[in-house]
This record gives C-alpha cells, sequence and structure tokens, in this order.
C-alpha cells in the first residue's frame, strides 16, 4: 500500500493522543472546525460515541477545558480510501464490491484506479 499522507499538524496534535484513525473519524464528526474539549467528561458524550471512552477521556486528559483548532482532513481521508481502492482492486475484487464495501459508487472506484494506472504509467 502507499504511504499514507501527513495529517495537517493541528489534527497531529489530536492524534498523537488518540491515534489516526480516531483523529479522522473526530474530524469527520465535528461540525465546527474547532473542538471544545470539556473539564470533565459527562457519561453521555459525543466524544464517547465517535473515538470510544478511552480515547475520549484522553482527550480530556491531555487538553481538558481548551478550544482545539481541527482540520477537516478531508484530502487525507480520500488518499487513504483510494488507497484501499487500489489494494483491494490488485487484490482481485470487482468494481462493484469496492463500492459496497467502502460506500462509494462503482464509478468512484473506476475512476480511482484509472487515475492510478495513469500515474504508475507515467
Amino acid at each position: 500500500m502507499q504511504a499514507l499522507p501527513p495529517l495537517p499538524p493541528t489534527a497531529q496534535v489530536v492524534a498523537e493522543v488518540i491515534g489516526r484513525a480516531r483523529t479522522l473519524a473526530l474530524a469527520k464528526a465535528c461540525r465546527f472546525r474547532s473542538l471544545y474539549v470539556p473539564q470533565r467528561l459527562p457519561a453521555c458524550h459525543w466524544l464517547r460515541d465517535v473515538v470510544g471512552d478511552q480515547a475520549a477521556q484522553a482527550l480530556v486528559d491531555e487538553f481538558r477545558g481548551m478550544q482545539l483548532p481541527l482540520a477537516r482532513c478531508a484530502r487525507v481521508e480520500k488518499a487513504e480510501r483510494d488507497a484501499r481502492i487500489i489494494h483491494m482492486r490488485a487484490e482481485g475484487l470487482s468494481a462493484g464490491e469496492i463500492g459496497r464495501r467502502l460506500g462509494v459508487p462503482a464509478s468512484t472506484v473506476r475512476t480511482v484506479v484509472h487515475r492510478h494506472r495513469l500515474a504508475a504509467a507515467a
């Protein structure tokens, strides 16, 4: 698989505490481009739903009461999705099956594979 693209610096700070995958999930779920980390974590809090109890508590322990800027990370998500598509295609899965598994249209899968082939040929 290709090397993963780096996270934006504001997201990297969070990833160092809760990991890359959870940071991407958080960036996707965060409606605003900043994240308020509460002083204490209530039993029912959306952070727990998005990143899990342990990671949510780690965020509170590290950033208690802070307003963190959080990049959306859309380019990183797309690059990771594209890498998964290329990997799954190399394993012999059809465009339709890859699309179903990743929740994207088969045409998107074909476009990603086509662009990858063009880039590899260059």
